[in-house]
């Protein structure tokens, strides 16, 4: 029925031959044979639906997998939020602790300034006693005494009567503290609480240390009270016994910023105190 000539069997290719039966049963089955150009069409209709449905396939598969995935992506998120939740939480903890610690910084840093002052007031009240009691050098106005044996021996007894004593000098150095002196030396040794004025046969020694007439008492304090202490004052009655009895010559006068001394002794150590 078709306008095909049949093959012969005999002349195809055994390995060929249930094609070329199937085509012939197809064109007979069929009817006449498709023109090329209604072939062709055919061929792009038919391709198009197998790209459509390669398409939808591919689509479907995409859907499910997205399906699929779409309970393990939102559980990626809840995880992510909850780190994020939990990293805030811990920043905000830090940065509570940041402002504690700044806080006690700040606490810290008041409370050394205060002891950094305090240590600034005790050094200078501790220079202030070691000033008052001899051991640090002072400078300032004030008065100086300087004694001088007499010019014409007074002997009674083959005893030399007119020269200085060591009381001579203790007097005027009780009398300058008396008139409120703040610090005093004798020929430059610094007087402090432990010092001694005495005599070694006819020399004067102070704080151990032998002393070279003329004998110059300083005393720095109030000019007019020292003054007043030394002209006019119980021990200037003294000075005036001494000096007309044995001749003893005292000669009183003020000075502008003399500077003193410190004692060169050492300081005492003092004893622990135990509460046994």
């Amino acid at each position: 029925m078709s306008g095909l000539t049949p093959i012969a069997v005999t002349d195809r290719d055994d390995s060929m031959r249930l094609l070329y039966l199937v085509l012939d049963d197809a064109n007979h089955t069929f009817g006449p044979p498709t023109p090329k150009n209604q072939e062709s069409r055919f061929r792009g209709v038919f391709m198009g639906f197998t790209f459509l449905v390669l398409i939808g396939i591919l689509f479907g598969t995409a859907l499910s997998l997205t399906r699929f995935l779409d309970p393990t992506s939102d559980t990626t998120k809840v995880a992510l939020r909850d780190r994020i939740t939990i990293a805030g939480q811990k920043l905000l903890e830090a940065q509570i602790k940041v402002e504690d610690l700044n806080t006690g910084n700040g606490l810290l840093s008041n409370d050394l300034s205060n002891l950094s002052q305090r240590a600034q007031n005790l050094a200078s009240r501790v220079s202030s006693l070691e000033a008052l009691a001899g051991f640090q050098p002072i400078r300032g106005n004030g008065i100086q005494v300087i004694i001088e044996p007499a010019v014409t021996p007074k002997f009674t007894e083959g005893v030399d009567l007119g020269i200085v004593l060591d009381s001579d000098v203790a007097l005027i150095v009780n009398g300058m503290f008396v008139g409120g002196a703040q610090a005093v030396a004798v020929n430059d040794y610094r007087l402090t609480s432990l010092s001694a004025i005495r005599s070694a046969g006819e020399a004067i020694l102070v704080d151990y240390q032998a002393l070279i007439p003329p004998y110059r008492i300083v005393a720095i304090g109030d000019v007019t009270k020292l003054e007043r202490e030394l002209k006019s004052g119980i021990t200037s009655e003294e000075i005036a016994e001494i000096s007309k009895g044995y001749g003893v010559r005292f000669k009183v006068e003020s000075v502008s910023q003399i500077s003193l001394p410190g004692s060169n002794i050492p300081l005492p150590k003092r004893a622990s105190v135990r509460n046994d």
